[in-house]
């Protein structure tokens, strides 16, 4: 059974931070517990890679349970996202500065072009990597956050190089792993690596999307997230969006963690999980 619980949230379109992620920290509060925010400091996407993934996600999404890009950020946030492509975090720093002085834990997510870190990231050499994140770790600083522990790769889009570079940049973990697998921590490469554990499968779709991209009713999910966290050992790590379980699915949150609660979860960051794991 799992004694500790994580929130880990990738925060990687305009919706998602402002009124996602305010709408998750208002739950959180109401627990007194916080939550992990990993940042896109760049832009979401481009015009022609976003008309690609709609053409792609009809020919071969079928096996992956999740949300179109519509029912996820409505029409309108459709239209701003392929018309405008606004910058997320480096557009907001000010909710970044809210979240941290909430208590939250603010790492970064990505470079420049989250769908261009999705599509290549794996092929960059280390200059590239380099560029990239030295790119987003400027914004995050500028906007308040000096020292983030945790680096996360869009789309979990990464390579060892990926590693090396973020732990040239300070960082202290990193977090593109997902899955069910017997260690939740690898301490053996150049960061400590810390695995997501409960979300959709396959494809590491956010948790809560998953479930209603598979047609749940509240009380389907909110049964298999307790069953969830009884089987997983030691340490749950659940994932999503902010723009879906912030907007959409608030009030699950709310009720997964009093779920915790009752059941005797220690609700934590991740940041606090690796700090503690490395502590022995």
């Amino acid at each position: 059974m799992a004694h500790r619980l994580v929130f880990r949230f990738d925060v990687d379109s305009h919706r998602c931070l402002g009124e996602g992620t305010r709408a998750l920290s208002m739950v959180a509060a109401r627990h007194d517990v916080a939550f992990t925010f990993f940042v896109h400091m760049g832009r979401a996407t481009d015009r022609g890679r976003l008309a690609r993934s709609v053409v792609l996600r009809r020919v071969t999404g079928n096996d992956v349970h999740r949300l179109s890009t519509r029912r996820k950020l409505g029409t309108a946030g459709l239209l701003r996202l392929a018309v405008t492509n606004p910058l997320v975090g480096a557009a907001d720093g000010e909710e970044i500065r809210r979240l941290v002085a909430a208590g939250h834990e603010v790492g970064l997510h990505g470079g420049r072009n989250h769908r261009s870190w999705q599509e290549s990231a794996d092929r960059w050499d280390h200059r590239r990597l380099t560029a990239e994140i030295g790119w987003g770790l400027a914004r995050l600083r500028a906007a308040g956050v000096d020292a983030p522990d945790g680096f996360a790769s869009p789309a979990w889009t990464t390579s060892s190089a990926v590693a090396t570079v973020a732990a040239d940049f300070g960082f202290s973990y990193l977090a593109d792993r997902h899955g069910t697998v017997a260690d939740v921590f690898d301490l053996g490469g150049p960061l400590p690596e810390v695995s997501t554990n409960l979300l959709g499968e396959p494809g590491g779709v956010g948790y809560l999307e998953w479930c209603r991209a598979k047609g749940w009713s509240d009380r389907q999910l909110l049964d298999d997230f307790a069953c969830r966290l009884h089987a997983i050992d030691d340490l749950a790590v659940v994932y999503d969006h902010p723009f879906w379980a912030g907007v959409h699915d608030a009030d699950l949150v709310d009720r997964m963690l009093g779920i915790a609660s009752r059941q005797g979860v220690e609700v934590l960051t991740l940041g606090a999980a690796v700090a503690r794991e490395l502590r022995g």
